[in-house]
C-alpha cells in the first residue's frame, strides 16, 4: 500500500513518543516492502529542526540528534520535491486555512490518490471532513492478510 507520511510519524521512529510503537509497525512494514511511505522533501528539514528543538531542550543528546538525522537520512525514504507540490498547496492552505507546510503532504496524497498518515491530531481534527484519505496514526491498524 502507499501512503504519504508527515514528519510527526518519522520523529516517532527516533524518538519515544506517545504512538511511538503504532508508528514502528509503519516503519517495520516500509522496511520489510510491504507498504511504500512517500512524503514530500521537506520532510528531512522538519525532522532536522523537531532533532534541533529536542536536543535545545535536553531531551537528546548531540550524538542521539545527529544519529536520528543520519538514521533517517539511511532509510531512503521516496521524497517529492516540493517545488512540485507548492502550487497546489499554496491553494489548499488559503481554502483549508492551514500552513503551505501541512498543506504540502495534503496535496502530495492528492496527486497519489493515496492516504495520508499523520500523527497531528490538530491537524487531522481541523481538515479530515474534507479530506477522506487523512488518517491518524494512533487510528491506524495494519492491514489483515
Amino acid at each position: 500500500m502507499l501512503y504519504v507520511i508527515d514528519a510527526g510519524i518519522v520523529v516517532k521512529w527516533f524518538i519515544p513518543e506517545e504512538d511511538s510503537a503504532i508508528a514502528h509497525q509503519l516503519l517495520t512494514r516500509y522496511l520489510q516492502g510491504l507498504d511504500t511511505a512517500i512524503a514530500p522533501d521537506l520532510l528531512i528539514s522538519e525532522c532536522g529542526n523537531v532533532f534541533w528543538r529536542r536536543c535545545r531542550q535536553g531531551d537528546l543528546t548531540l550524538e542521539e540528534a545527529t544519529e536520528s538525522l543520519a538514521d533517517l537520512l539511511t532509510l531512503n525514504l521516496p521524497l517529492v520535491p516540493a517545488s512540485s507540490l507548492v502550487q497546489s498547496a499554496l491553494r489548499l492552505a488559503l481554502q483549508h486555512q492551514r500552513t503551505v507546510y501541512d498543506s504540502l503532504y495534503l496535496s502530495l496524497s492528492e496527486e497519489r490518490g493515496c492516504p495520508l498518515m499523520t500523527a497531528d491530531e490538530r491537524f487531522f481534527n481541523a481538515v479530515n471532513s474534507q479530506f477522506p484519505n487523512l488518517q491518524l496514526l494512533r487510528h491506524w491498524q495494519p492491514p489483515t492478510a
